[in-house]
């Protein structure tokens, strides 16, 4: 049977949520959207883990309603892995410490950190980070956090490549971030609007053209940043002309918003309107994180189950409107059914 409509644009999300058990309501809740089709996979966060054995038992609760759903969380190593050390579980360095190692020892370290995230039926990871650590400068979001392996995209490129090569071998799919380049920022756009229009530079593409153009890259996420050198009058998430440069480097794959709960975008989009804007963009699927930590600087946000239904509901109605084409949401669901269908 042919998916509907709504089912082809809740394959689009990846939401959040908040339970650690299957008889958690909200946890109901999300598992009603998955038997629906209605849903293209969870995002994990710490509050959302206790340890190995729940967190296994949560995991197998959500593939056996769908094996194929993406079930991703943000595991980089260092001050960003939701997998980490006081839950029972191993913790890795982060990527400026793995920087000052041999590529070997690199990849040897990411394998067993694939291995751990598959073991617990996690199946997507949102890493590694491949923003530039600009001279002189870090970033409080990506250089302070040691998010960034290099200044130099050379080095950049081979050790993502070296994650993402560990991570196909455990059967985990990778994503690069944050497109066009986030790592000259200074400020944090979870907080509120971030510009990089005097501070960003174009060696910030070469990571994303230099991964894409080799072909594994599984996703790219964008960076809420605005930037008046690609676009002058939207953030890249929502920049058609800013998310053409992949596809014109020859690029298939899907590009997947970051959270559009993050307050650069609560602050000034109401939400049914940033996902338009970035699936019309050329995004080809979004993240709603639920987290009030994402939306920081934004005290009316309030989590809810109820999010993901109403923004469904709002995408279908848009596509009757004529405000975003069917042939859109088509092409996107044709990306992420070709990439599930790589799932074990």
């Amino acid at each position: 049977m042919s998916p509907s409509l709504r089912q082809k644009v809740g394959q689009l999300f990846i939401a959040g949520f908040h339970g650690t058990d299957s008889k958690d309501p909200w946890v109901d809740d999300v598992a009603r959207q998955i038997k629906l089709g209605e849903v293209g996979g969870i995002i994990l966060f710490s509050y959302n883990i206790q340890n190995s054995a729940q967190l296994k038992e949560l995991t197998g609760f959500f593939n056996q309603l769908d094996d194929q759903l993406l079930i991703s969380v943000d595991q980089e190593g260092g001050r960003v892995q939701r997998l980490a050390p006081v839950q029972g579980f191993q913790g890795f360095p982060s990527a400026e410490t793995l920087s000052h190692q041999p590529i070997s020892e690199v990849a040897a370290c990411y394998r067993a950190m694939a291995k751990e995230m598959v073991s617990h039926g996690i199946n997507l990871d949102f890493a590694p980070c491949v923003d530039l650590n600009p001279e002189g400068y870090k970033c409080p979001v990506v250089g302070d956090l040691q998010r960034s392996y290099s200044t130099n995209p050379s080095e950049v490129v081979s050790y993502a490549g070296a994650l993402i090569d560990a991570f196909h071998a455990e059967n985990l799919l990778a994503v690069i971030k944050h497109f066009p380049g986030h790592g000259s920022a200074q400020g944090d756009s979870h907080e509120g609007f971030v510009d990089v229009t005097d501070c960003w530079d174009e060696r910030e593409l070469i990571p994303f053209y230099d991964l894409t153009r080799q072909k594994t890259v599984d996703m790219v996420m964008t960076a809420h940043i605005f930037n008046a050198h690609l676009d002058p009058a939207v953030p890249a998430s929502f920049s058609k002309q800013t998310l053409d440069l992949l596809r014109r480097q020859g690029y298939e794959g899907i590009i997947i918003s970051d959270d559009l709960h993050m307050g650069a975008i609560q602050d000034h989009y109401d939400v049914i309107d940033a996902t338009l804007q970035a699936l019309n963009a050329g995004c080809d699927m979004v993240i709603l994180s639920n987290n009030k930590a994402a939306a920081a600087g934004v005290s009316t946000f309030v989590p809810s189950p109820e999010i993901l239904p109403i923004l469904i509901d709002g995408v279908v109605a848009a596509v009757k409107r004529g405000d975003i084409f069917e042939n859109r949401i088509d092409e996107a669901y044709g990306r992420v059914l070709a990439l599930k269908k790589r799932l074990p």
